[in-house]
């Protein structure tokens, strides 16, 4: 399923890439009409072949422009969390850990 937000996602590529719709346009082999009413938000592409080719001519991911992307981008940020989650409880850990030992070393 492609994303919501399709026509803001391709015309920031495109600005970042310095192409204009003429250029991508050209590239793709979509016309320059169809892309404007895509990036203005007007309609999707209804073609996977479309995506395909407006990410190869980006030199961008076609995953970027569907929804599985976003979903992917919130399982890594999940992730990412629980990771940082695990690396705080090891600093406690060490941290307790190195405590005990320096009792240890009192009591020897």
């Amino acid at each position: 399923m492609i994303i919501s937000d399709f026509g803001a996602v391709l015309r920031r590529l495109r600005e970042e890439k310095e192409y204009t719709i003429s250029k991508l346009s050209s590239a793709a082999g979509i016309s320059e009409s169809t892309l404007s009413r895509w990036e203005r938000g007007l309609c999707k592409p209804r073609f996977i072949n479309d995506i395909s080719r407006i990410a190869k001519s980006l030199d961008v991911p076609e995953d970027i422009f569907l929804s599985s992307h976003d979903d992917r981008i919130k399982t890594l940020e999940d992730k990412v969390n629980t990771l940082e989650k695990y690396i705080r409880d090891l600093e406690i850990k060490v941290i307790d850990i190195s405590k005990n030992q320096k009792i240890i070393r009192k009591k020897e």
